[in-house]
């Protein structure tokens, strides 16, 4: 009609088919772009490198089903997100949809929104579905001390200069408890040598410790040399002669060896020296190290705050897990019966 007020429009698709978009509309567009990218900011720099691509993943599968869904995925409803649930619910593990529950309540939160997440009905059809499906998680066996001892015989069977890489990871991420990401990353100017028997490494960043404080791991020397951290390490910085920068390198196939490793190559190193000692490969990752230290260390009668000021954990509670799994090995009644 003739003195109305119309948006004015502008033209974003050549070609036969014209679509008409108004101004608004391409602000609320360039709203919605700007949140996002400003998401994905504060997630990257709020998390480690791991829990970071591990939310990111969780953000864009929620916004590709969004997409597919024609939802918005923010702010969203509880009714999207029973939605959600329920074309997963059989689809991912239950620990997986959990996490991808958090990740979509806390991009609410943080821009304001009221995570659609708190909802009663969102809250009791996951607890539904832990219910029908279960909540277990399968762990990566850990290794302890006689695994440790196996693993870094059979890693002594090996080419030379990959055995003494292959002892010097398996011995300094058990001993040190390291997680992958910080075991790749050590350089030999994080080793602290306060005398023959006793050296520090230092871990700039961690996930415990994102603002960059750094913490410190300790290394003593053991009696039995064929399994010292020290002597293991010692050999392989001779051997690949490792004067700065990154201590645990790759080795290509002609013994070139290289500037670092990824955090991958831990678990398949781990995995290999486990199929060389006969055991199955499958059960273990790169986080076996760490747990079967928290493991026998608990088992060795160590207390919470022994364990804990290697591991750096900062959630008492995984801790604990451990200790309730070696006191279920040690303190089992089965060992008080005999036939």
């Amino acid at each position: 009609m003739e003195g109305m007020h119309r948006d004015p429009v502008i033209d974003v698709t050549p070609g036969p088919t014209r679509a008409l978009v108004t101004l608004d509309e391409q602000h609320t567009a360039q709203v919605d772009q700007d949140r996002r990218a400003k998401l994905e900011l504060y997630l990257g720099n709020l998390y480690s490198e791991n829990t970071e691509a591990a939310y990111r993943g969780d953000w864009n599968h929620w916004l590709a089903w969004c997409e597919q869904n024609q939802r918005a995925p923010m702010p969203a409803t509880a009714r999207d997100v029973l939605d959600y649930l329920l074309d997963y619910a059989e689809v991912l593990k239950p620990t997986t949809l959990e996490r991808r529950l958090v990740t979509i309540g806390k991009a609410h939160k943080s821009f304001g929104e009221e995570p659609p997440t708190r909802d009663e009905r969102v809250k009791k059809a996951y607890r539904g579905l832990i219910r029908t499906h279960g909540r277990r998680v399968k762990r990566a066996a850990p290794i302890l001390a006689g695994d440790i001892k196996a693993l870094v015989d059979a890693a002594g069977t090996q080419d030379r200069l990959l055995a003494r890489r292959d002892k010097a990871l398996l011995l300094l991420g058990w001993f040190g408890a390291f997680r992958q990401a910080e075991l790749v990353q050590v350089e030999l100017e994080h080793i602290e040598k306060f005398d023959e028997d006793e050296w520090s490494v230092l871990i700039p960043k961690s996930k415990t410790d994102q603002a960059g404080e750094g913490k410190r791991k300790w290394l003593t020397r053991q009696d039995d040399l064929r399994y010292c951290p020290l002597r293991a390490l010692d050999k392989w910085k001779k051997q690949a002669e490792v004067e700065d920068g990154r201590l645990l390198r790759s080795i290509g196939r002609w013994g070139h060896v290289g500037k670092s490793i990824r955090p991958q190559a831990v678990t398949d190193t781990i995995r290999r020296c486990a199929d060389l000692a006969g055991y199955d490969p499958k059960m273990y990752s790169g986080h076996s190290l760490r747990r079967g230290f928290c493991v026998q260390a608990a088992i060795n009668g160590a207390t919470l705050d022994e364990i804990m000021a290697q591991t750096h954990h900062r959630d008492i509670s995984t801790v604990m897990k451990y200790i309730e799994e070696a006191n279920a090995r040690r303190r089992n009644a089965v060992r008080k019966i005999g036939l």
